[in-house]
């Protein structure tokens, strides 16, 4: 059963799905263009610094921040398969095909969970830093209405993949009727006229 009918209280969730992959292509395309332009040593000290702030400089957070290239490579991997995803869902919304929406399931969730590490993360260093109490409730009030947001749209494409499911099993269902109807009027016709 969906969870959502209707996308913003306003209008369909095959139109929230297509306006929700519309705005993840376009975020997507931006990622990817800033990671790619960003030079390697430049994501080195930023991430040695940011990290030696928050206290974090030792075990697998000290080899991530020395293998760029690493951080690089998954990173533009990610979002080109984000851009892909999205494409697809932007096809499948239009053509009503659940099985073209299922990547962007998966990889908008993994966008979700990447957005609330790097929350978790700006916390702590706003944390460490000292600036107030104010500003660490600020910028933890605006990231989870943020991540609430994200939520929404991701529950709306999942909904729209119940919905269209649904929709398929009721109409072979009620085609399955309907042929059985027609072979029992033939059968009923045939021995009438015998």
């Amino acid at each position: 059963m969906a969870v959502i009918t209707k996308f913003c209280f306003s209008c369909s969730v095959r139109l929230g799905s297509i306006i929700t992959g519309c705005l993840t292509l376009i975020q997507a395309c931006v990622l990817l263009g800033v990671t790619l332009n960003t030079p390697l040593d430049k994501i080195s000290d930023s991430l040695n610094q940011w990290l030696s702030e928050i206290r974090l400089e030792e075990g697998c957070f000290n080899e991530i921040a020395n293998n760029p290239k690493l951080i690089l490579t998954i990173s533009s991997v990610f979002f080109s398969c984000l851009i892909c995803s999205s494409v697809l869902l932007i096809y499948g919304s239009f053509q009503t095909r659940p099985l073209l929406m299922y990547p962007f399931i998966v990889f908008y969730f993994l966008y979700i969970l990447a957005l609330f590490f790097v929350l978790l993360f700006v916390l702590e260093f706003i944390k460490v830093k000292g600036n107030g109490l104010g500003q660490l409730i600020l910028y933890s009030n605006l990231g989870g209405f943020t991540l609430l947001l994200y939520l929404y749209t991701w529950c709306s494409v999942v909904s729209l993949t119940q919905i269209v499911n649904e929709l398929q099993v009721r109409l072979k269902h009620k085609l399955r009727v309907v042929d059985a109807m027609k072979k029992k009027k033939n059968v009923y016709n045939y021995a009438h006229f015998n």
